[in-house]
C-alpha cells in the first residue's frame, strides 16, 4: 500500500492536556493507558484499519466518550523465587508488554500524540532492557542455547521456549531463519498468575 497506514480525521470534542498537547480523540489502549476507559454504551467515534505490520482495528473515542477511572488498592509486587522457570514466565510477560508499547507508540505517532508516543516508547526500551538481562541469566545459567540467526538478531531456544534477542553468543550458529518462520512461546499458565509488576520486580534484582 501506498502512503500512511491510515489517517484520522479530527473529531471535535472537550480535550484533556498532557505534556504542553490537548488530547481530543485516542484508541481505547492509549485512553486506558492515561486512566480513562470509554463510558458505558459508547460506540467509537471512528473505526480506524490499519494495515502494517498487520491488519488490526483501531477503535476511536473522544473525549466526552470517557469518563476517568477511580484509582484502586494495587498489590505490592510478589516475591517469586529465582528459578529457571519463574526467570523465562517473568522474561515472557515483560517482551510481551514491550510489544504492546511498541505498538502503542507508533499508532501514537501516527495519530499527532508525540509526548504519548515518546511516553509508550521509553516504556518499551526500559523493558527490553529487563528483558535481555532475563535472557542473559537463563543462558549464563545453562537453560538457553543459541541455535539460529535471525538479521541481527539471534534466537534462543530452551525450557520449552524461544526468544529472540541482541545477545551475541559465543560461537556463531551455522542456521539462520526467515521472520515467518520465527515465534516466541507465550508464558506457561502456573496455579499462581503472575503478572508484569511481579516480573519486573524479579527480573530487576537478578544478581
Amino acid at each position: 500500500m501506498e502512503g500512511k497506514p491510515y489517517e484520522a480525521r479530527t473529531v471535535p470534542a472537550a480535550s484533556i492536556q498532557r505534556g504542553g498537547h490537548h488530547i481530543q480523540q485516542l484508541n481505547k489502549s492509549d485512553w486506558k493507558a492515561i486512566g480513562y476507559v470509554p463510558i458505558n454504551g459508547q460506540r467509537p467515534s471512528e473505526i480506524i484499519t490499519r494495515y502494517y505490520p498487520h491488519r488490526h482495528e483501531h477503535h476511536i473515542y473522544t473525549r466526552d466518550q470517557v469518563r476517568k477511572v477511580r484509582p484502586v488498592n494495587v498489590r505490592p509486587a510478589a516475591d517469586y523465587e529465582v528459578t529457571p522457570e519463574n526467570v523465562a514466565n517473568a522474561t515472557m510477560l515483560i517482551n510481551r508488554s514491550a510489544k504492546r508499547y511498541r505498538d502503542a507508540a507508533r499508532s501514537c505517532y501516527e495519530m499527532g500524540a508525540y509526548s504519548f508516543a515518546t511516553a509508550n516508547k521509553e516504556k518499551k526500551e526500559r523493558l527490553y532492557h529487563l528483558k535481555d538481562k532475563g535472557v542473559r541469566w537463563l543462558i549464563e545459567n545453562g537453560h538457553l542455547e543459541c541455535t539460529a540467526k535471525h538479521g541481527s538478531m539471534y534466537f534462543y531456544t530452551g525450557l520449552d521456549r524461544s526468544f529472540h534477542s541482541s545477545i551475541a553468543p559465543a560461537v556463531e550458529p551455522s542456521v539462520c531463519v526467515d521472520e515467518e518462520m520465527f515465534v516466541e512461546a507465550k508464558p506457561r499458565d502456573t496455579k499462581q498468575k503472575m503478572r508484569l509488576k511481579d516480573a519486573i520486580h524479579l527480573i530487576t534484582n537478578l544478581l
